[in-house]
């Protein structure tokens, strides 16, 4: 059962925050789409998927999702955010202590929410 309005996790709480990740392949000209479940409860990926086809500017996307939403009954309040990619500027050089850092802290973080979850009761 999908659990609407439920808030599962909030910056800035007591209890430590364990985000979900995963690394995406970006190019030039891309659109980038962030939304609340106001908005996919009235549309499904595939039908953002063709609003973003259609409207090539964020304020486009976003107000042409407004609608959507609106049209559809809004049963709940909507967010949403969605920018372009314009350029990427030349990037910086990462020396490999600073990589192994990286990698070394994205593993522990990884380990302190896997552990958090097998310790919180269900």
């Amino acid at each position: 059962e999908h659990m609407f309005g439920v808030l599962t996790q909030a910056v800035g709480g007591a209890a430590g925050l364990c985000p979900a990740w995963r690394e995406i392949t970006v190019f030039e000209n891309d659109l980038l789409f962030l939304c609340s479940d106001g908005v996919t409860a009235v549309l499904n990926n595939r039908e953002l998927e063709k609003i973003m086809q259609l409207n090539f500017t964020p304020a486009a996307v976003v107000n042409a999702v407004k609608e959507q939403v609106l049209s559809g009954g809004a049963p709940d309040n909507f967010s949403m955010i969605c920018v372009k990619i314009r350029s990427f500027p030349d990037a910086p050089v990462i020396c490999n202590d600073d990589k192994m850092e990286n990698e070394l802290l994205m593993r522990l973080s990884e380990k302190l929410c896997i552990s958090k979850k097998k310790l919180s009761p269900q």
